[in-house]
């Protein structure tokens, strides 16, 4: 018997042995990072929401942000979108501001911001 997969809501990745070569967020004309690449992204993304003033107030959301970059750097890109996705609208800001696309998208779609 083979492996049973169940996909609830959007997925980067299903089956055994999977991998990622691009990810793409936003739909028509969203951004296509190498996973090494969007790793990085959220990286400097974590940098930059820890640095912010909001930062020492809202510790859930720096910890959502932290979880995001581990799973990026193990290089679970579908893990780490779920879990930016969970992160309030400053983060948003604070990835629009610093020029990462790829985390803004998510956020800006899960938080319903125009």
């Amino acid at each position: 018997m083979g492996s049973k997969y169940v996909i609830k809501g959007d997925a980067g990745n299903v089956g055994d042995n999977a991998s990622i070569g691009s990810i793409k967020v936003g739909g028509k004309g969203g951004d296509v990072f190498a996973p090494t690449e969007f790793a990085s992204k959220v990286t400097d993304l974590l940098a930059a929401v820890k640095k912010h003033p909001d930062a020492q107030n809202k510790p859930a959301d720096v910890a959502t942000v932290e979880k995001a970059e581990q799973q990026a750097s193990q290089g679970d890109a579908a893990g780490a979108l779920a879990t930016l996705k969970k992160a309030g609208a400053w983060v948003f800001d604070v990835a629009r501001d610093i020029g990462v696309n790829i985390a803004a998208a998510i956020i800006r779609q899960q938080s319903g911001l125009p």
